[in-house]
């Protein structure tokens, strides 16, 4: 099997998994959760197929029975896949986060695809026009999820910012 075709297959279970890991679940609209999905997998498809996997599991772990071992064993268990995995590690929270946000966001960032898709995770969940009655607590979630994801966009501007200065610095060096 050529591997566009494996990838394929990887994004149809993906979304296997993730419809039944969040079967009988609804988003603070009320609307069934893997709507969610869906609208954060749209938001990252033009990355690539590996954004979109991770993109259909952001949540598996967090919001389900199911481990990142299981997802390993059952979906991404080659080397080539590696990165999907960590990506979905990196996005997951864990309890520490619940009192550390900034450490979540910053574990978050270290990762290329996790970052993506949890930029387009905010962007979804920031979104009040699919709450039918916005209250206050909604305005404050957005608030934390709009600088949430100021901070992942900015940050990608500076890791370049840093690259071409590193690079630069790097280049010139090799004179001394």
């Amino acid at each position: 099997m050529n591997e566009a075709k494996r990838m394929e297959n990887l994004l149809a279970g993906a979304k296997i998994l993730a419809k039944s890991a969040h079967k009988d679940q609804f988003d603070k609209a009320g609307k069934p959760y893997i709507n969610h999905l869906i609208a954060v997998a749209d938001l990252v498809k033009e990355k690539g197929i590996e954004y979109e996997i991770v993109a259909w599991l952001h949540d598996v772990v967090e919001d389900s029975h199911i481990t990142l071992e299981a997802i390993e064993n059952i979906l991404l268990y080659t080397s080539d896949d590696v990165e999907m995995l960590d990506a979905i590690d990196m996005i997951t929270k864990r309890d520490e986060h619940k009192l550390d946000y900034g450490a979540y966001i910053n574990r978050v960032a270290s990762n290329e695809i996790s970052r993506v898709v949890k930029i387009a995770d905010y962007t979804h969940n920031a979104d009040l026009s699919r709450i039918a009655k916005v209250k206050f607590i909604d305005r404050l979630r957005k608030a934390k999820y709009d600088v949430s994801k100021m901070y992942l966009e900015t940050f990608d501007h500076a890791a370049r910012i840093c690259r071409e200065k590193y690079d630069r610095i790097n280049m010139n060096s090799k004179h001394f």
